[in-house]
């Protein structure tokens, strides 16, 4: 472990530490490789340096900005940013702030870029979070700059404390709202399945932005907006094979597939067999029942 500190007027650096797992810590799934408090001002260079880790920032004050493939994205005071910064990324200091101050860790594990890019889809990888978020941080800090042994397993404990934090969202939101919102969303949706509708229209639906809806939709379903919505559609057009004699193109278009080509593609990559072959087999089903 390393320890080093610098002083406000020399770096943006207030204090870093570094950990290298032992042999025995490489046993769980996640380990804290580094962490620090930083204090950027409008002056520092731009950071861009590529690591082989994820890092998860904390806004303690001021504001900070980040760039990511050339999205840019403002980031506030009780937010978390995952960065994973093996790929093209840049942040420091706001323009129109005076200063961003964060605290900071990174860390690795299995399955990270996965989940990071699953919980990013279509959205800001900045987290609007609890205010006892803060105090998970500086606690990784802690003891990262700590002597106790046996760090690995700690280590996962706190990082999936933090990542479960993001994933279900801050603790004071209203749940029951959100649900509402969600639920409301979705019995649109249904009543009407052949509207071309994007994760933005839903989102007007449930008066809210894009990012934070599909981050809602996925907390409370499991899935993305699109992903149930094709779901949806497909079990709509198979209750419709069985039970109707519908042309097959004319179910495809009732259930939002204009191109009958797109719709027997998709229903056969899904279901395991194309429509036609689908609605023989149910209509013989049925009529044993």
């Amino acid at each position: 472990m390393e320890i080093h500190k610098y002083e406000p007027n020399q770096s943006a650096i207030e204090e870093l530490v570094y950990f290298t797992p032992a042999r025995a810590d490489t046993v769980f799934p996640y380990a804290i490789v580094a962490a620090g408090i930083s204090a950027f001002r409008p002056a520092h260079p731009i950071v861009t340096k590529r690591y082989s880790h994820h890092t998860l920032i904390f806004t303690i004050s001021g504001k900070g900005l980040v760039s990511l493939d050339g999205r840019k994205f403002d980031v506030t005071p009780a937010t978390v940013t995952w960065l994973n910064t093996s790929v093209n990324y840049a942040h420091g200091c706001h323009p129109n702030s005076d200063e961003w101050t964060y605290i900071w860790f990174a860390m690795t594990g299995h399955g990270l870029d996965a989940l990071q890019a699953e919980t990013t889809d279509l959205a800001s990888p900045v987290f609007h979070v609890a205010p006892n978020m803060e105090a998970s941080f500086r606690q990784v800090l802690q003891h990262i700059g700590g002597l106790e042994p046996r760090k690995g397993i700690r280590s996962t404990v706190l990082v999936a404390d933090v990542l479960a934090a993001l994933l279900l969202g801050p603790a004071d939101v209203d749940k029951a709202t959100e649900t509402t919102r969600v639920g409301t969303v979705l019995t649109q949706v249904r009543n009407d399945l052949a509207h071309k509708w994007s994760v933005a229209g839903m989102a007007e639906l449930a008066s809210t932005s894009a990012p934070h809806f599909h981050r809602l939709f996925k907390r409370e379903l499991g899935v993305s907006p699109m992903e149930w919505l094709r779901n949806e559609r497909l079990n709509a057009a198979k209750y419709m094979l069985a039970r109707s004699n519908y042309r097959v193109a004319e179910i495809g278009r009732q259930c939002g597939y204009m191109d009958p080509y797109n719709f027997s593609r998709d229903f056969a990559r899904t279901v395991g067999e194309p429509p036609s072959a689908f609605r023989k087999s149910a209509k013989t089903l049925f009529s044993q029942g």
